[in-house]
């Protein structure tokens, strides 16, 4: 009998050290593999585009002088209509959990 791979593998831990490079390079202020505007094509996409709001947290957490990127200040904002609704959110984590 087999064991099933989730038993096997460790949860990833939700650190600043384990967001997408791009994402990371973006909220620090070093735009890198982005588009003309300077948005990485992971702040664009779903699922990511749903989950900036998370990431952005755990960012903030690591760095708490941070500032969101321009155009992103809503990411501070937890009251701004720019965040996704829960069940969206939701949807957005099963599919970026997919993968993995």
């Amino acid at each position: 009998m087999t064991a099933r791979k989730s038993t096997l593998r460790p949860r990833r831990s939700t650190n600043a050290e384990n967001l997408p490079r791009s994402l990371a390079a973006w909220f620090a202020g070093e735009p890198r593999g982005a588009d003309e505007s300077g948005v990485p094509w992971l702040a664009l996409i779903f699922p990511d585009h749903e989950l900036l709001p998370e990431r952005w947290l755990i960012w903030k957490e690591a760095h708490p002088d941070a500032r969101p990127p321009a155009g992103y200040e809503w990411l501070d904002d937890p009251s701004s209509p720019m965040h996704p609704p829960a069940w969206l959110l939701a949807e957005a984590r099963k599919c970026a959990n997919r993968g993995k």
